[in-house]
Parts: structure tokens; sequence; C-alpha cells
């Protein structure tokens, strides 16, 4: 079974590359998983979303619920009408989603995203987390991080922590 799965982010200030990079990604290793990680902006350079397997995503929003510069080409691309239900059939997925409560489009980028995945066949393997900076993105961000190590494994096929013999 392999360990790896994709770690891609969406940043206008740098929040979620930095927790992409300086959490998730430091972390990865102690638990026995190796992600790529690259910036949204990277699509079709780095990856391909269509031969993925397994993405989690770190995503801000920003403006008015928008997604950031860095995700604009990987949005429009992934709103295409012309994309069929099934198109994603074989990606699972994870979000972990940061905004602001003081705006009226909370978390609006990663909501959206989690609903364009499912309507092109993606699949969830670990629930949405949408991380506030207004009462302190910590409280979301860091239990569903603690959260997230079994879930990669579970859908990498791998032995979960904490249940060896």
């Amino acid at each position: 079974m392999s360990s790896q799965f994709l770690l891609v982010y969406a940043s206008q200030t740098g929040q979620a590359e930095a927790i992409a990079k300086e959490e998730i990604f430091e972390q990865s290793e102690s638990h026995g998983l190796a992600p790529a990680i690259h910036c949204l902006s990277q699509t079709d350079k780095k990856f391909d979303i269509e031969k993925e397997k397994v993405i989690v995503f770190v995503a801000s929003t920003t403006g008015d619920g928008d997604p950031p510069d860095t995700a604009q080409k990987f949005w429009r691309r992934l709103k295409k009408k012309t994309l069929g239900k099934n198109h994603l059939k074989n990606l699972k997925y994870s979000i972990l989603g940061l905004g602001d409560s003081n705006y009226t489009n909370f978390c609006n980028f990663s909501k959206n995203l989690n609903r364009r995945l499912l309507e092109l066949g993606a699949t969830p393997f670990y629930n949405v987390g949408y991380a506030d900076d207004a009462i302190g993105l910590e409280r979301v961000v860091e239990p569903w991080i603690d959260s997230l190590w079994n879930a990669v494994r579970k859908v990498l096929g791998l032995e979960l922590e904490g249940q060896k013999e």
C-alpha cells in the first residue's frame, strides 16, 4: 500500500499555505505518510486532479467569498459545465477551509469547492473543516489535523495508528 497522497493549498495571505506546509506536511512523516505538496496554481504543471486518487485541500476564502488568486485557474476549470457527473469518480478528498465569520460569505470557496467536487462524482473521505479566524483558526485546525491522520491512512488502505498489536 502506498502512503502517498496529494496535499494542495490555495492561499491569499499565506495562512492556508503555512497550515499545509508547516503543520500537515511537516507532521505527515511521523504518521507514516508521504504527501506531495503543491499550490493550486500548479494545476497541470505539477499535478492533474483527474489522475489523483486522494487529495487534501487547505483553502482560504478572500474578498466577498472568492477563491484566492492562486486558485482562480483551477476553479475556472473545475466549474466547466462540460464536465460530467463522473468526471472525478475515482477521487477521494477532504477540505480544510479557512475563513472569517465577520464576512458574509464565510468559507465560501471551500463550501463551493466541496459542492462542485461532489457534483463531479468525488467522494469525501473525511469531514470538511471550516476554521474561523474571528474566533481563532486553531480551534478547528488543530483537532481537524489530529483526526486527519487515521482518515488518510484508512483511505489509503494502511493500518490505523494505535491499532498495532
